[in-house]
């Protein structure tokens, strides 16, 4: 059985095959609930986020995973990387553009290329603390809506924050 979590599940496709992905690292069919991969990554309170065929974990580390083109009774994932990662994560990172974005619970905000996870930029974003906490408390998870990215505290007080997203990802108005 796969391991509970706090985090959400994430739906991907193995060929035609329907599958989630869960927060600990187990790739489910879901026809059927059969487990064809385990121990991919893991997320203690986020979600993993898919990617065409790449899976993203992130935790005290942050790791890419290949989902393979075909699922048999068994689905053989390669790891392409997996980078240690400051801080403690509550918010489930977003992709776009070949980037990671992801800020942990003290609002330090990580920028990572998803094709390698080297770091690309680390920032403090200005969030007052919130939730009866002497820190900025990031639970929610960001959220991206064209090329803004809206990063929010547990008061609700947020920070808008303008990404290069590449021609052809951004709809024109």
């Amino acid at each position: 059985a796969a391991k509970a979590t706090y985090g959400t599940p994430a739906p991907a496709r193995i060929g035609g095959v329907d599958v989630v992905v869960t927060p600990k690292g187990h790739v489910v069919r879901v026809a059927d609930g059969r487990i064809l991969a385990s121990d991919l990554g893991t997320c203690t309170y986020t979600s993993p986020v898919v990617e065409g065929r790449v899976v993203y974990f992130a935790d005290t580390n942050i790791s890419a995973v290949r989902l393979p083109e075909q699922a048999g009774e068994q689905a053989e994932c390669r790891e392409l990387w997996c980078e240690d990662l400051t801080g403690e994560f509550f918010a489930s990172p977003v992709i776009c553009g070949g980037r990671v974005y992801a800020v942990d619970r003290a609002a330090n905000f990580h920028v990572i290329d998803a094709g390698t996870g080297k770091s690309i930029l680390k920032k403090t974003l200005k969030l007052a603390p919130a939730g009866h906490r002497d820190g900025p408390n990031v639970y929610p998870s960001p959220c991206l809506a064209g090329k803004h990215l809206f990063v929010a505290n547990d008061d609700g007080e947020t920070v808008i924050l303008e990404i290069a997203v590449p021609l052809g990802e951004v709809s024109k108005e």
